[in-house]
């Protein structure tokens, strides 16, 4: 599946793979040529985890060979993966790509496409088999459910950082003791946000993983647990302090403060 082993990846210090799921079709991904991965993806993503290593997982809505209900299979693939980190975009082609020269041959570019307005987020073409507005909106639904499966970000990462630390810590091997103390040390930074988000998120899925994880934290790090308990309203209550605070100065000044050009 990957080129290199777990210890190897632990050897390198790498905390974070991004990998590029773009479908989990292999319908889509042989009628896009697209030849990132071979294997099994599930096996893959859970095998890092287990050993504390993040993911950062991508997937694209609106190939040409997918219908609506294709893409929400996938969705419902890509959610049960549980990336710590994720990003699931419109199919973008980029002006003077490949992909970007047959959309304009074919007339499928919008009329109204200006380049200073294009972003990541929306669809600057239309889509062979489905509505864009369709596909927005399961785009949407998609980040939803991925909360409602695991929870946001903090709480993913801290349940990789104990995973990773009970697979590593019975090891002999010096690499992997000084990863899982690593880990350790890292959790033990992040398990008051990590504990926060239970106070938000009530997705039935997330609440199951929030309470197995609780179990072993309890039971290792009492001490810290305890007081990590102690913290997690006060570092909701400033999180949300400090994102009011940003909603405010983007209000005054939505363009923020833009370096200097250099001309003129």
């Amino acid at each position: 599946m990957i080129k290199y082993n777990i210890r190897d990846l632990i050897e390198a210090g790498i905390g974070t793979l991004y990998i590029g799921v773009e479908s989990l079709q292999d319908e889509v991904i042989q009628g896009e040529r697209i030849h990132k991965r071979d294997g099994n993806i599930v096996n893959l993503f859970n095998e890092l985890h287990r050993n504390g290593i993040n993911t950062l997982g991508s997937l694209i809505v609106g190939w040409d060979n997918q219908t609506i209900e294709d893409a929400k299979k996938d969705a419902e693939k890509f959610i049960k993966l549980n990336p710590t980190f994720y990003q699931i975009v419109p199919l973008h082609p980029v002006p003077g790509a490949p992909l970007w020269k047959r959309l304009k041959n074919d007339s499928r570019l919008m009329n109204n496409y200006i380049i200073e307005d294009d972003g990541v987020g929306k669809f600057i073409f239309n889509l062979a088999n489905m509505s864009n507005s369709n596909a927005l909106s399961l785009i949407q639904k998609t980040y939803q459910g991925l909360i409602n499966e695991g929870g946001p970000w903090p709480f993913r990462l801290a349940e990789n950082l104990l995973s990773g630390y009970l697979t590593l810590r019975p090891k002999t091997e010096e690499v992997f003791l000084e990863r899982a103390d690593s880990y350790r040390k890292l959790l033990f930074q992040i398990l008051p946000l990590a504990l926060s988000t239970q106070l938000i998120f009530k997705g039935e899925s997330f609440r199951s993983r929030m309470k197995r994880f609780k179990g072993p934290v309890a039971n290792i790090f009492p001490l810290q647990y305890f007081i990590s308990l102690l913290l997690s309203p006060f570092t909701l209550l400033l999180i949300l302090l400090l994102v009011g605070i940003s909603n405010l100065l983007y209000i005054i000044n939505p363009s923020g403060e833009q370096p200097p050009s250099g001309f003129g």
